[in-house]
């Protein structure tokens, strides 16, 4: 029962779209892969709303979706929400943090690699939300399932990227 469903996200034929894109989404998986990027912890839940900046420093909570993974499943959340929710009028400030992201990453792969990358840890890091989310509601009561019951909203999400983007 905790198959992904059609809901208020997502139609079912919007579903059959994504399921057509499995071949796709793999190769991205395999392509992401091949850029031998080093595992990282991997929050998996990183938006704005888990974090704290007291002063000169930042705190990160919520940690209970941490895993180890590649890093940039994270982003998908984090550069999407820092665009609609805190410089909604300044998408260069976005495309800046993107940038500052990946100069931290320069000796594990050259720059133009790194932002392809990116673009693809993007995408991926919606299917890691997926089946993140898919495991995180078998642990609730089926009762309480409905306050996280995202799958729709992230394979929407990712459907709307793919056929946006062509990535």
């Amino acid at each position: 029962d905790l198959m992904l469903k059609p809901d208020h996200y997502i139609t079912a034929e919007e579903i059959e779209r994504v399921r057509g894109l499995a071949p796709r989404i793999k190769a991205m998986i395999a392509e992401l892969d091949s850029y031998g990027l080093p595992a990282t912890v991997v929050h998996s839940d990183f938006h704005r709303w888990n974090m704290a900046v007291p002063g000169d420093r930042v705190i990160f909570f919520d940690w209970t979706d941490a895993s180890v993974g590649h890093p940039f499943l994270d982003v998908a959340f984090f550069f999407t929400a820092a665009s609609r929710h805190v410089f909604p009028e300044e998408p260069e400030t976005v495309d800046r943090l993107r940038e500052v992201y990946l100069q931290e990453l320069c000796s594990f792969a050259p720059i133009e690699t790194l932002r392809k990358a990116l673009s693809l840890g993007e995408a991926i890091g919606r299917v890691h939300q997926a089946i993140n989310y898919r495991h995180l509601l078998r642990s609730i009561e089926p009762a309480e399932r409905w306050t996280l019951d995202y799958l729709g909203s992230f394979v929407k999400n990712l459907l709307t990227q793919l056929e946006g983007t062509g990535d």
